[in-house]
């Protein structure tokens, strides 16, 4: 049929027509991506700015609800920041879900904690439940702030608790029945004994159905306590208490409890065989509804993909992670977050070289954040304190970035951590315990930064608060190698106030005595090198010989013998030889001495002198014993006490 002019009219209308239906729903469909920061959060998505803010305000309410029901969480030192991405729906979600085996899991939600980023994703239109495994992870989050080494139960049942949150203007409630576990629990429970003994390494806590009933177990006596019966709930926090100090769960419970253990699983199952339960109700500060004045700021595309490949980074999705952040630096070449994303995931690939390139280019540009910084310090921390020789250049750049980080956001837990250890290479005892207390403050428990504040204690003969520290370490820590580096470190104090402790008392006796005399001096040969090590390979002691360590303060000479003078914890030690080649002297000691010869030793040597008991008999005082060795110790060597 042929068309009239009319009727290419109309085809042409209807095509344009189309095309424009067709470029609006590309339009529509089209990802906005948008940015709030509230007090404790910061949310970007591609959800419309309604659901964002309605998702932040979710989140501020549960966390102020936690504060107001258990205070000790009403924790306002920074940490660090916890960024919720919001999708618009499960299809624009489905590329950054959680995968196992390859496989994508299918989940409305998701937590992905680590020690610098605290990422929480979850879709616009997803549930309760996706909200209860949400409110369940950030908990944990809050209860690190406490303690980094709560029990399994106390942990699990406190977030499992505290997940059924929901809010209704300015009221909150927590303690809803889990369905789950009350069904679980009414057919069968896990005695108390077995609870408390689980730890993160226990089957139970990892595997299989007792996994289920460990978390039902958990929330029912968190459920029990806190609500119910308040003064059982006391009696809880007291023997955890306990238990964190070195106590065995038997005897912290008798301690807390004074009862057997049956007689609380008895009053737990008729807690749990109640028709109904008691919930928590929270009245929320009307401060907390109406605090979310500001709305939500456009991001450009490129920031917002950046920030997506960061959480696959974080998620060790490399293969995923390294074509979309190439994609951003293609388009979008100074963005710090792509370059300190991708020189994250480079030094996790062993790709050093590549990976600082990366992280410099995102350190010094004017927007570099802080993550950045603390992105480029450790690299350079790791790259210089591994070097035999010449770090130190590196250290000091880790440092200055490190600082930045701090100054940028004061409370970085891992920049202070990181910096007290920096400090302490460079030999900076003063400002590594600043940093490492600070550290604590925010992570008490953490063992690491324990550890390394003891270290910077001993440094500055701080030995008290070194050992208030390692005492209760050596008790508690469940990691053997962690116990024996605090046993190492209370030694090494007990040893390096002992040293310091004769130096002092040589000192005294120095300034009030006057020196005398001494004839012309014969001359011992110079004392064997030996290779200096950690722990020297010592002379071995021969029968009847004693090692005692000492200040080798002095060589006293007459014609008749030469008298070593050595200052011990005991007293000053005087002891003889014929000739100084009947004294075998050696040196662990990066410089030697030339010569050994009569006078005093200035300044005083650290020795370990080896001697026999003298049986001859000689003016008093002038001799204890006879000198077989004298062995010069390393510089920084520490003597076992």
């Amino acid at each position: 049929m042929r068309r009239t002019p009319d009727d290419n009219t109309r085809v042409r209308r209807c095509i344009l027509a189309t095309i424009a239906c067709f470029l609006v729903a590309i339009r529509a469909d089209a990802a906005e991506w948008t940015s709030l920061r509230t007090e404790h959060f910061l949310l970007i998505g591609d959800a419309s700015p309604r659901a964002i803010k309605d998702v932040a305000l979710r989140f501020e309410q549960f966390r102020a609800a936690v504060a107001s029901a258990f205070p000790v969480l009403a924790d306002s030192r920074p940490g660090p920041p916890v960024i919720v991405i919001v999708f618009r729906d499960q299809r624009s979600y489905e590329p950054y879900k959680p995968k196992f085996n390859g496989k994508t899991v299918q989940v409305g939600g998701y937590f992905l904690g680590s020690r610098d980023v605290n990422y929480i994703t979850l879709a616009a239109d997803s549930g309760g439940d996706d909200f209860r495994a949400l409110y369940h992870e950030y908990t944990h989050l809050l209860l690190q702030r406490i303690s980094a080494n709560l029990s399994p139960w106390f942990n699990e049942g406190l977030a499992e608790f505290f997940s059924t949150f929901d809010a209704s203007g300015n009221t909150a409630r927590f303690g809803r029945p889990i369905e789950s576990h009350v069904g679980m629990l009414r057919e069968r429970q896990m005695h108390v004994p077995e609870l408390f003994a689980v730890t993160q390494q226990s089957t139970t806590y990892n595997e299989g159905d007792r996994r289920s009933l460990f978390y039902a177990q958990s929330w029912l006596l968190m459920h029990y306590t806190f609500v119910e019966n308040r003064d059982r709930w006391k009696q809880l926090v007291q023997f955890e208490q306990f238990v964190e100090r070195g106590a065995t769960p038997d005897a912290a419970f008798q301690q807390a409890f004074a009862m057997p253990t049956d007689s609380l699983d008895k009053e737990l199952l008729t807690y749990v065989l109640r028709p109904a339960m008691r919930v928590q109700v929270v009245e929320l500060n009307q401060r907390v509804v109406n605090r979310l004045q500001t709305e939500p700021v456009r991001v450009a595309e490129t920031e917002a993909h950046a920030r997506l490949g960061d959480l696959l980074v974080h998620a060790a999705r490399y293969d995923e992670a390294a074509p979309l952040l190439n994609a951003v630096l293609k388009t979008t070449p100074d963005l710090p977050l792509a370059h300190a994303a991708m020189g994250r995931m480079l030094l996790r690939q062993d790709k050093r070289a590549d990976a600082m390139t990366h992280l410099e280019r995102a350190a010094a540009a004017p927007t570099a954040d802080e993550f950045v910084q603390f992105y480029y310090g450790a690299a350079l921390l790791e790259r210089g304190s591994g070097q035999q020789s010449g770090g130190d250049a590196d250290v000091g750049k880790a440092i200055v970035a490190l600082e930045r980080a701090v100054q940028l956001h004061p409370g970085f837990t891992d920049a202070d951590r990181l910096l007290g250890y920096a400090y302490l290479y460079m030999d900076d005892a003063s400002k590594a315990r600043d940093a490492l207390r600070r550290t604590l403050d925010q992570e008490p428990g953490n063992e690491e930064v324990i550890l390394m504040l003891a270290e910077a204690y001993i440094r500055l003969a701080q030995f008290t608060d070194a050992r208030d520290l390692l005492g209760p370490l050596v008790g508690r820590a469940a990691n053997s190698a962690t116990k024996e580096r605090a046993r190492d470190l209370l030694a090494r104090s007990v040893g390096v106030e002992q040293q310091q402790q004769l130096r002092t008392r040589l000192a005294t006796e120095s300034a009030t005595s006057q020196p005398e005399p001494t004839p012309e001096p014969p001359i011992a040969p110079p004392p064997g090198r030996r290779t200096s090590t950690l722990i020297p390979a010592f002379r071995k002691l021969e029968a009847g010989e004693t090692r005692t360590y000492g200040l080798f303060t002095e060589v006293e000479c007459t014609r008749q013998q030469i008298v070593l003078h050595v200052r011990s914890s005991a007293g000053m030690l005087l002891l003889r030889a014929v000739r100084f080649d009947a004294i075998d002297f050696i040196s662990y000691r990066s410089t030697t001495p030339g010569t050994i010869s009569c006078g005093a030793r200035r300044p005083a040597e650290d020795v370990y002198v080896t001697w026999r008991s003298d049986e001859a008999t000689f003016p008093s005082g002038s001799s204890q014993g006879i000198v077989v060795a004298v062995e010069l110790l390393p510089d920084g060597f520490v003597p076992a006490p």
